[in-house]
């Protein structure tokens, strides 16, 4: 129910949850410039106070977007053309003692 931008809340009541950053966002060129095409990586970290839930929030997300293309549903002209994954990576911080499962896509769009 909570899919939110970095970082993510002190709450824990409101795990488990999800967050999201864009650490890259490339713009693809050819000798006279743009050509309308770019790839983002986005970054979601599953958040959860244990490790399950973490790991099968990202595993449903991976699912969702892997292989997804179409136009997003909140705009009326973001061409996605692909989402593939990236990495599926697992993190444990000893003093938040929240595990996290982040899964990195890839989304090449239109420009």
């Amino acid at each position: 129910d909570h899919i939110l931008p970095i970082p993510a809340p002190l709450d824990l009541s409101l795990y488990p949850l999800i967050t999201y950053q864009s650490p890259s966002d490339l713009s693809q060129n050819a000798g006279d410039g743009p050509v309308g095409v770019a790839e983002m990586r986005i970054v979601f970290d599953c958040l959860a106070r244990d490790y399950a839930t973490a790991r099968r929030l990202a595993q449903a997300l991976k699912t969702i977007l892997n292989s997804y293309s179409g136009v997003l549903p909140d705009s009326e002209s973001t061409r996605v053309y692909l989402a593939e994954s990236a990495n599926l990576a697992d993190h444990w911080e000893d003093g938040s003692e929240i595990y996290c499962t982040s899964f990195h896509a890839l989304i090449t769009y239109g420009d």
